[in-house]
């Protein structure tokens, strides 16, 4: 594992608590029956960045402070906790929308089926239930997880200095070096599902 030098106190707690070794990462085909229900911050990760696009690899490589976080995310009360958020929804796009099950689609070159209401601008585009299903098998296949639990009132600030901090590929929004190859992918995906 990579970790670049940094004085941060988000990266730090991070370092401490969800990062030490990714050998003890959930494989993501796990996470359903390993994540619990509670509240708290997540991790999504890949062993091996080299099965990612070069343009990821690039920016994990250069501009984040672990090459294998390729997502944060959180899971607070509105959220369902963690299973709901990461084991189904990231994980799987089970039981709502999901920015990281999109976001890895569009950068693995699915295209979402076209919106079946062109007035819609709704942004959260579908791919078709064949692509889904690749989607998720790769997924499978590809991805671990950590997490840990956090009270409520931690939650958002951690998550908010975490992606300052690390700059994960996936995470788009708050996230001061954004991957211009997962912004312009997701446009992509947008052109597809509106037109």
């Amino acid at each position: 594992m990579t970790n670049k030098s940094v004085r941060d106190p988000y990266a730090e707690y991070a370092r401490r608590n969800l990062l030490d070794d990714i050998s003890t990462a959930i494989p993501a085909r796990e996470a359903e029956k390993e994540v619990t229900a509670a509240k708290g911050l997540y991790f999504i990760m890949v062993k091996d960045i080299t099965i990612l696009p070069q343009e990821i690899q690039n920016h994990q490589t250069a501009i984040t402070l672990n090459e294998h976080v390729i997502y944060i995310g959180k899971a607070a009360n509105n959220d369902g906790g963690l299973r709901q958020r990461l084991a189904l929804q990231d994980l799987q796009h089970k039981g709502g929308p999901s920015t990281f099950f999109r976001s890895i689609g569009a950068v693995l070159g699915y295209r979402p089926t076209q919106n079946p209401s062109a007035n819609n601008k709704n942004h959260n585009y579908r791919f078709s239930l064949q692509d889904t299903e690749n989607i998720r098998e790769w997924i499978n296949s590809n991805l671990y997880v950590k997490f840990i639990e956090i009270p409520d009132n931690l939650i958002d600030s951690l998550e908010r200095g975490l992606i300052k901090s690390f700059k994960p590929c996936c995470n788009i929004f708050g996230n001061p070096k954004r991957c211009q190859y997962v912004v312009g992918q997701r446009k992509i995906c947008m052109k597809h599902w509106c037109n």
